[in-house]
């Protein structure tokens, strides 16, 4: 009887060390760094990259922006990136992330000053410039967040995104055009044709934003995929960036 509650003793010591080991292996590799790669569409508004609120200049002057709907209200584009992924717990999980987009956006912009002029003969002088913007972005996205199970492989990420342009390429066309007047009823008006060559724009500002993904989880093979869309809320510019991609887990 001794010798036998030895033994039992010793096998149900064994069985659980063996079931530590395991907890502590799982725990362990539940640990280890997720790297998932990405590449998707993107679709964003036209009227993009466009300051929220412009300040006013001066009380004789006048901005306004408009949206381009001749070559489309939506541009297309695409993404590609990685997510790294780290925190025990399957349901919940610290996100990082970087990704190349390309984006396109193109707007009207008029300018209207009017106001004294010191012009011989004239009291008033009204300019107005009519221009349309073409723009192409090449740009780093950086990301910060959490991502949460809503529901049985449906995920959700939020994140704080910082967007930095590496190069952007502007194509500017348009006319201008000023009027002056004077108290007697007389004018003259002077206009030109503005066209310019595609250039670089120098020092492109950035831009913060909230982004959300929305993921649906599956198996493929012996790794993991997801398939996701996703949605950009700029905080200092306009940012209507909608995303449909896949991801791919390469390390688990």
């Amino acid at each position: 009887m001794r010798h036998t509650s030895i033994l039992l003793f010793l096998v149900f010591l064994l069985a659980a060390c063996e079931m530590t080991a395991q907890e502590e292996e799982e725990r362990d590799s539940s640990f280890r760094l997720r790297v998932n790669l990405n590449c998707g569409l993107i679709v964003n508004n036209s009227f993009s990259n466009i300051k929220k609120k412009v300040p006013a200049i001066d009380e004789y002057t006048t901005e306004t922006w408009k949206q381009d709907t001749a070559g489309g209200k939506y541009r297309a584009g695409f993404e590609v990136g990685s997510d790294f992924l780290f925190f025990p717990r399957e349901h919940f999980k610290g996100v990082i992330g970087i990704s190349f987009s390309q984006t396109s956006v193109a707007y009207y912009y008029q300018y209207v000053s009017e106001g004294p002029t010191s012009r011989p003969g004239y009291t008033t002088a009204k300019t107005t410039n009519n221009m349309h913007y073409a723009l192409s972005f090449s740009s780093l996205n950086f990301r910060a967040g959490i991502r949460n199970q809503i529901v049985r492989q449906v995920y959700l990420t939020s994140s704080l995104a910082l967007t930095k342009p590496v190069i952007v390429k502007q194509s500017t066309s348009g006319n201008t055009g000023t009027v002056y007047s004077n108290n007697s009823g007389g004018s003259d008006s002077i206009s030109g044709i503005f066209n310019e060559e595609t250039k670089k724009v120098q020092h492109p500002p950035q831009n913060l934003s909230f982004h959300f993904s929305v993921e649906y989880q599956f198996a493929l093979g012996t790794s993991m995929a997801r398939v996701y869309l996703s949605r950009y809320f700029g905080l200092i510019y306009l940012q209507p960036w909608w995303g449909l991609g896949f991801s791919y887990t390469v390390k688990k």
